[in-house]
């Protein structure tokens, strides 16, 4: 993941530098709704560790005409889609999340008379800063043994670690002129994506009957930009 990370951050850094035209920046905030499907056998106890993540947070962004770069953080609670018959020790907490959001995108501009339409592609990073895993603060090594799974002591990651995610992701946006001559805009926007397995999701398929994991879901943002030209 932090080889990632470092890769993801070189071309956010030489994407800046090539599109250094026609910039645009702006701030605003943004609903996310993620999704876990589980994959197992039996096929009964997926129904009791699918979960669906609910947050928001807010964001900026740097815009150069075909690309938009942005940063921001996000804060969630992820809970078990499903409540299952009997609940385990802190079950109430869930997982609750505190991330470092770093997005790189393509971008078309479609030019109608009130208004720009663009369709959108990238990558999305989401880095853990904070938060409790059923309890136990994200600064902490992770402890878990459950079905034969465990950590080693002496390789015991931190929870943060754990649940990092990297996302490909498309959707659509909009700029639409409100003051100063188009200048001043607001751009909504939607995207939906699909990540890769976290470390936990893959580590744990190691040593349980897991097929498959798939993670997707949803970014509705709206914020408010400047054009320097």
């Amino acid at each position: 993941m932090k080889k990632r990370i470092a890769i993801f951050t070189i071309l956010c850094m030489c994407s800046a530098s090539l599109f250094a035209l026609d910039l645009s920046a702006g701030f605003g905030g943004n609903f996310t709704a993620n999704f876990t499907n589980w994959d197992t056998e039996p096929k009964n106890l997926a129904e009791s560790i699918n979960s669906t993540l609910v947050g928001g947070g807010f964001y900026g962004f740097f815009d150069a005409t075909f690309v938009e770069l942005n940063v921001g953080l996000l804060f969630g609670k992820e809970n078990l889609s499903k409540t299952p018959k009997e609940k385990f020790d802190n079950y109430d907490k869930g997982i609750t999340v505190i991330a470092l959001k770093l997005g790189l995108f393509g971008k078309y501009p479609i030019n109608l008379d009130a208004f720009t339409i663009f369709p959108m592609l990238g990558i999305d990073g989401q880095i853990g800063l904070g938060g409790e895993y059923y309890g136990e603060d994200y600064d902490t090594t992770f402890k878990f043994n459950s079905g034969g799974y465990n950590y080693s002591t002496s390789s015991t990651p931190k929870v943060s670690d754990l649940f990092n995610q990297f996302w490909f992701k498309l959707g659509v946006g909009a700029d639409i002129p409100v003051a100063l001559d188009g200048k001043l805009y607001i751009r909504p926007s939607f995207l939906y994506g699909i990540r890769l397995n976290t470390k936990f999701e893959n580590d744990y398929k190691e040593y349980s009957n897991i097929k498959s994991i798939v993670g997707h879901g949803l970014d509705i943002r709206v914020a408010i930009g400047y054009k320097s030209e």
